[in-house]
């Protein structure tokens, strides 16, 4: 029995969350969506749910989303995570060099369903 695919999407913006929501919901229906508008509640509902798959924006409150990854990455959960960082802030050396060291990849804004579907579709195999 295949495992039940679980996508968590962090970001303080309502209308990125419901975006990505109808977007997830569209390609496959089956898949369990959390949102969450901060770090902190972002971390709540990864322990309480282990999504595989996060979207998880920069730019959050509470502690930001670099922080928030370091922390989902230190937790022991079993399973393979496929980290998206979404960010509309110019790509620095420094967030490259955060990108190597923790193991995400990056989903640059502005971008569309297609793009999302695209993650999803190699994520969810």
């Amino acid at each position: 029995m295949k495992n039940k695919i679980k996508v968590l999407v962090v970001d303080d913006d309502e209308s990125t969350l419901d975006f990505f929501e109808r977007i997830i919901q569209e390609f496959d229906p089956e898949i369990e969506i959390y949102l969450a508008p901060n770090g902190h509640e972002g971390l709540d509902v990864f322990r309480r749910y282990t999504p595989q798959i996060l979207f998880v924006d920069i730019a959050i409150p509470g502690f930001d989303g670099l922080e928030l990854i370091k922390k989902i990455q230190k937790e022991d959960v079993g399973v393979k995570l496929h980290i998206w960082v979404v960010t509309g802030a110019i790509i620095s050396e420094y967030l490259i060099s955060a990108q190597k060291a923790q193991n995400w990849d990056l989903l640059p804004k502005p971008f569309d369903a297609e793009d999302v579907e695209k993650i999803l579709a190699v994520a969810t195999v």
